[in-house]
């Protein structure tokens, strides 16, 4: 009785599995995969900013990232209005100069294929430094500051290194860190920061202000792709979603931005 009882459930799976199958359809899979993915920044130490949009590759057929071309590109702080013109395939910076403000929140505003695309940022107070210092060791080389953390809490910061003046701008490359066990602290050297070099290079610096959410965009990008060189334009699983509205993919910031010459320690 029993062996019947299992015969029928097995021959009552396998009617089911038959009457469930449905034919593969590649174009359906693959249909609204394709996202538009941004890149954006504004600075209060920069005139000249620089949005990059992009389409997302194929999951299946993966490949470089599409430049979304003839966009309409705009940057309001509530009060102006500065329009971006595309200065190569996908690239857009900004026609009249303007440096961002801190306590400013500006809002992105992008026009492609009909649809359109949203973000807002706000310009975050940075850590105040006073002196960036280097050792340099044979294989790792430690990044230390002397400063003070601003007194508001949820402050977020990353930091990007420049060897012989030339930015080392991978996701491998940047160092981060908040302020939850730091808020208010005065820094007295302490380590922010290692990376690879030779004693005889020479070691700029750049803090970023961030908000909490790009902060946790970076940190699961980080988590979750093995320092990807360019996830921002990556295939479409790789993606992570930022802030950009209408199912768009990237993420537009606004920073402040403190920047050092480091001494040798």
């Amino acid at each position: 009785m029993k062996k019947q009882y299992y015969i029928l459930i097995i021959f009552s799976l396998v009617i089911l599995m038959n009457s469930c199958k449905e034919e593969f359809d590649y174009n359906q899979m693959t249909d609204g995969l394709q996202r538009l993915v941004v890149e954006g920044y504004i600075t209060d130490i920069d005139s000249v900013h620089t949005i990059r949009i992009m389409k997302s590759s194929d999951f299946i057929n993966p490949q470089s990232a599409i430049p979304a071309q003839g966009a309409i590109v705009n940057v309001s702080d509530g009060t102006n209005l500065y329009s971006f013109s595309e200065i190569e395939p996908g690239t857009y910076k900004n026609d009249q100069l303007f440096i961002g403000e801190v306590g400013n929140t500006y809002n992105l505003n992008i026009i492609y294929e009909n649809e359109t695309y949203t973000a807002k940022s706000s310009i975050s107070p940075c850590f105040e430094i006073d002196i960036a210092a280097v050792i340099w060791e044979d294989s790792v080389n430690y990044v230390l500051l002397s400063g003070q953390e601003n007194e508001e809490n949820n402050q977020f910061y990353i930091l990007k290194t420049s060897i012989n003046g030339v930015i080392n701008d991978t996701l491998e490359n940047w160092s981060y860190f908040s302020d939850e066990l730091i808020n208010g602290i005065y820094f007295n050297f302490e380590l922010v920061a290692m990376f690879k070099g030779r004693e005889s290079d020479t070691l700029d610096i750049s803090l970023y202000s961030v908000s909490k959410e790009f902060f946790e965009y970076f940190t699961s990008i980080v988590n979750n792709t093995g320092y990807e060189p360019d996830p921002f334009f990556s295939t479409t699983p790789a993606n992570f979603k930022g802030n950009i509205s209408n199912g768009g993919l990237g993420f537009f910031q606004a920073s402040s931005v403190q920047k050092q010459n480091c001494v040798r320690m």
